[in-house]
């Protein structure tokens, strides 16, 4: 790129120099790329700073379309990933993404939102088992998150995930499909599972390096291998009914406690 330089032009008026200044229209000045500076500034002034402006309502339906709908109750997305991935990641205001029943088949990723707002995604009360996808990852998140009424399949690895995050909970969730893997899985995070059901996984809570509040789990959170198991410093809370493991309800492990 070449150094652009300010010229300065003085004109001697018989008995000393006036500065004269030039000025040229912003549309007949081009930049480098071409474009006049006229359209680069216009465009800059309409650029909006990525963060949210206002409390928002996000629907989402296995009648929608990602490419033609625009997220409203009338013509909503297609996929839970659309709904999240529209999103700006600074959270300053309540954003719901409501979900219509169906199998959504996505994995979903939740990552790197921050702000002072929060995240919710709502599915429905447990006992219907209407909503459902195969596993939701949540990283990175300095927002609250909230997940209500889904079930997750995934079985070659947890199916509710939660990897660096100032809080998240779930309830009303569900995880049902045998797998050597947890259901519940938190590292280095914060968080809440409060009236949720799971069986026939490997862990139905692991908390690593995190603190987690349990409560009220559906009586039916059994045949896990592992209830509640936490290790690496960190804790979990109970009230309430917890899950069951056919080797232990609760392990506690390298400075990991349970109270």
């Amino acid at each position: 790129m070449g150094t652009i330089k300010n010229a300065i032009y003085k004109v001697h008026n018989g008995t000393d120099f006036d500065t004269i200044h030039f000025q040229t229209k912003a549309s007949q000045v081009t930049t480098n790329t071409g474009s006049n500076v006229e359209t680069v500034l216009s465009d800059l002034s309409n650029y909006k700073v990525g963060r949210t402006q206002a409390d928002m309502q996000i629907y989402v339906s296995l009648t929608g379309s990602d490419s033609t709908g625009d997220g409203s109750s009338s013509n909503p997305y297609r996929t839970i990933q659309k709904a999240i991935d529209i999103l700006p990641k600074y959270i300053f205001h309540t954003i719901t993404i409501n979900l219509a029943a169906g199998d959504y088949a996505e994995t979903i990723g939740i990552n790197g939102f921050v702000g002072r707002g929060e995240i919710r995604l709502i599915g429905a009360d447990i006992s219907g088992d209407t909503h459902q996808t195969t596993s939701i990852s949540i990283a990175n998140c300095a927002c609250p998150i909230f997940v209500t009424g889904i079930r997750c399949t995934r079985i070659s690895s947890a199916t509710f995930a939660v990897d660096y995050c100032q809080y998240v909970k779930f309830s009303q969730c569900k995880s049902i499909n045998s797998s050597d893997q947890s259901a519940f899985r938190f590292f280095a995070s914060k968080g809440a599972v409060e009236n949720c059901e799971v069986r026939n996984r490997q862990y139905a809570l692991l908390a690593l390096r995190s603190e987690v509040y349990s409560a009220d789990w559906y009586a039916a959170s059994g045949s896990n291998i592992y209830g509640l198991y936490v290790s690496e410093a960190g804790k979990i809370g109970k009230y309430g009914t917890q899950p069951t493991g056919t080797t232990a309800n609760e392990t506690a492990i390298k400075g990991g406690q349970i109270v």
